[in-house]
């Protein structure tokens, strides 16, 4: 007999640390448990999923349109013959960010289509089989940040080549300053989100005020 949804959310709130797919199915399941839908698993984790869906879509298209613009670059570096090193090095950086780009853009697809395939099965299945391939539904996050990299760092070192040097630097500064955005994504997507003693970190801020 399957596992109830007061089962599901007790077992998966023994686990110390959360990844964002963690917490959009626990809060799910913790609504069916307070509607009185907790020993009914056949009620689907529709909403959490299609959150989930949503995400993968997104990042299957931000890979693909990545790698359009990566591919563009790499049409564009065919015109010149004669090509310093760093340039060279530059439309290196941009191939490696094409195939990346490839392959994140096909995982999130997978996982798209993963997702779109157990949304009628049961919570414990859907909970255990998101725990069983959760490090391939974690790889399009991290592809994210290397897919960013990969196509943002080779046009910084072209920005040299193709404007003035004053004009170049103050790319590279401004893209410095938004690289900010890499730590933002990983502590709040990929990291595992772990707050120990919540009711004591909101009431530090009143503390100190």
């Amino acid at each position: 007999m399957p596992l109830s949804n007061t089962e599901l959310v007790a077992r998966m709130r023994r686990r110390e640390k959360a990844s964002f797919q963690d917490i959009l199915i626990f809060n799910e399941l913790v609504e069916l448990v307070e509607k009185g839908g907790e020993q009914k698993p056949r009620i689907p984790l529709s909403g959490g999923l299609e959150g989930l869906m949503e995400v993968y879509d997104r990042l299957y298209g931000y890979g693909f349109s990545l790698a359009g613009y990566q591919f563009v670059g790499l049409a564009v570096s065919t015109v010149h013959t004669d090509v310093a090193w760093r340039d060279q090095l530059a439309y290196f950086l941009l191939s490696c960010g094409f195939v990346v780009s490839c392959f994140s853009a096909l995982l999130s697809f997978a996982c798209y289509e993963y997702l779109n395939g157990i949304r009628r099965e049961t919570n414990e299945f859907i909970v255990a089989g998101l725990h069983h391939n959760r490090p391939w539904l974690f790889l399009p996050h991290p592809l994210l940040l290397v897919n960013t990299a990969g196509f943002a760092l080779p046009f910084n070192m072209l920005a040299h080549t193709m404007l003035l040097p004053y004009f170049a630097w103050m790319l590279n500064a401004l893209s410095a300053v938004l690289s900010l955005g890499f730590v933002v994504h990983w502590r709040m997507i990929v990291a595992t989100q772990q707050y120990g003693d919540l009711k004591r970190r909101i009431s530090e801020p009143a503390n100190s005020s």
